[in-house]
This record gives structure tokens, sequence and C-alpha cells, in this order.
């Protein structure tokens, strides 16, 4: 759909904000900071996960089942 209301200038900047989209050329944010708390509720959460997925995959080796792929 054209728009002929929208003045030419406004209308190339809508095209540069388009072009520069297909080239990942967003605009610059600023990185989020986080607590010390956050890394260390990440840390238990990947210690929990291993100590419940880990075992398992062994014990499927233990009794000589085939591992589930990879990709599971």
């Amino acid at each position: 759909m054209v728009r002929h209301d929208v003045p030419g200038r406004r209308r190339a900047q809508e095209l540069s904000v388009h072009l520069r989209g297909h080239a990942f050329l967003f605009e610059r944010k600023c990185a989020r900071t986080y607590d010390a708390s956050a890394g260390l509720r990440l840390l238990l959460i990947f210690l929990a996960l291993e100590g419940v997925i880990g075992p398992r995959l062994s014990l499927l080796s233990w009794l000589q089942l085939p591992l589930p792929p990879f990709w599971l």
C-alpha cells in the first residue's frame, strides 16, 4: 500500500530503516546488567539438570539400552 500523504524524506527514512533491517544493522541498545544472584541461580539450575539427566544417561548405557538421540 502506498501512502501519498507522507513527505518524501519520511518515506526515504522508513525505507532506510527497512533496508538496515535486512542487513541486521539495528540500533544499539544498552546491555542488561544482572545481579550475582542471577548467575548463582543459573549455576544451580545447571547443576540440578546435570544431576537429573546425567545419571539417567549413564544408567541407560549400564543397562545396555540405546541412548536417546542427541537432539532430544
